[in-house]
């Protein structure tokens, strides 16, 4: 995923988070995708393929969001079938987003032979402006139509994500908690206590779910002042009496407390938000690298095309036969002299 345009109130390394995210898959596709589940064998271990698509741009790996996810799944119908699944989170999604989806989708039919294909895609930022759920595409009597699922974070209800067992809804709520609170910074303060005695609240195992919890905490982005009253509220939370009575609750908040304010300790948040920050930074210089590198392998490509076209006295096929170009690139560089 690219990074977040500037002032858009996300992180600077957005799609670290989601990537982490999207590892859980099992509670992933529990939460977004609660029929799928339903049907797929979890007790074989599902396969992480996300290599296979950028198989699909010759191995240019910068083409390849970080946050496109591909797995296998077994299904649990009786026979030896395998289900693929792509998802992604979008943050900023283009008007020819469904073509790009289509893309995949079509690359994958291919080298999958026609395996099921399941495709879910997160919007994680403002609601798209027009619906990118379907590819449609037709002339003269040919019609190609598909239509997958999308999950806008923006559009969630925050109680319903509250009362939620799953605890992705927990990551989910952190995200719709950026969204809401963009540019203020005294209602994503209020919304990140309010988040932080939620967390607390839920019981989950912190072991199990480490990363969901620290996802929630930190992709609620404060400046550093206000982050640092998060962090002492937490350290100073005080265990309420149970309405209930019943202690193990007492005891297990304490317990998660203890470990969770351990975690988040280990590092100062300004020492956190630093190495997100240079992770960011080193990435663009990477892209910008790899970029650089592309276009000094076209001139290349193109400057011995043309050699061989005017100087060597060979044909645009005999060209693209012997450096195993497309001929449609030999033509066009040709023409473009």
């Amino acid at each position: 995923m690219s990074q977040a345009k500037k002032n858009s109130g996300f992180n600077a390394d957005f799609d670290t988070f989601w990537k982490e995210m999207l590892d859980l898959i099992e509670p992933a596709v529990a939460f977004f995708m609660p029929d799928l589940h339903a049907d797929v064998d979890w007790s074989v271990e599902y396969k992480s393929l996300e290599q296979e698509l950028r198989g699909m741009f010759g191995g240019k790996k910068s083409r390849l969001k970080r946050t496109d996810k591909l797995y296998r799944l077994k299904l649990k119908d009786g026979n030896d079938r395998y289900l693929f699944f792509h998802v992604e989170a979008e943050a900023f999604p283009k008007i020819n987003f469904p073509t790009r989806i289509f893309g995949y989708h079509t690359y994958l039919s291919f080298k999958f032979e026609s395996a099921p294909i399941v495709i879910l895609v997160i919007f994680v930022g403002n609601p798209p402006s027009t619906p990118l759920n379907i590819y449609t595409s037709g002339q003269y009597g040919t019609k190609i139509h598909l239509e997958y699922t999308t999950y806008t974070v923006a559009e969630q209800s925050e109680l319903e994500l509250m009362a939620s067992d799953n605890p992705f809804a927990l990551a989910v709520l952190a995200n719709l908690y950026v969204i809401k609170s963009k540019g203020d910074v005294k209602m994503r303060h209020a919304l990140k206590r309010r988040l932080v005695e939620h967390l607390i609240s839920k019981q989950i195992s912190f072991d199990k779910f480490r990363n969901v919890l620290k996802f929630a905490f930190y992709f609620v982005r404060l400046p550093e002042k206000e982050e640092e009253e998060v962090l002492e509220f937490l350290e100073k939370y005080k265990i309420k009496e149970n309405m209930t009575g019943k202690q193990k609750a007492m005891e297990y908040n304490k317990g998660f407390i203890d470990a969770f304010t351990k975690a988040l300790n280990g590092e100062s948040v300004s020492d956190i938000y630093k190495k997100i920050e240079i992770l960011a930074r080193d990435n663009q210089v990477i892209e910008r690298e790899k970029k650089e590198i592309e276009r000094e392998k076209n001139e290349i490509i193109r400057s011995y095309v043309l050699h061989l076209f005017k100087n060597g006295g060979q044909s645009p096929e005999q060209i693209s036969a012997d450096l195993k170009l497309e001929i449609s690139l030999v033509l066009d560089i040709i023409k473009k002299g």
